[in-house]
């Protein structure tokens, strides 16, 4: 957002698609698994253990900075 708040419209599909992608306290799961039976896939979980140490730390940090986020 601007310092004026006048773009709010610009991210709302953004937030939208946050709320939508968390797990509500209601139903215990997200919305988009009661709507599509899935979540959806965003492309930086990692799908097998690497050897790698730094990849290791870099998939951690990740998966920290999206859980605070």
């Amino acid at each position: 957002m601007n310092q004026r708040q006048d773009d709010w419209c610009d991210w709302l599909s953004i937030a939208e698609f946050a709320y939508n992608d968390q797990i509500h306290a209601a139903t215990q799961t997200s919305p988009f698994m009661l709507d599509a039976g899935q979540n959806p896939q965003l492309g930086f979980e990692p799908i097998r253990e690497s050897r790698l140490e730094s990849l290791d730390n870099f998939t951690s940090r990740m998966a920290q900075a999206t859980d605070e986020a």
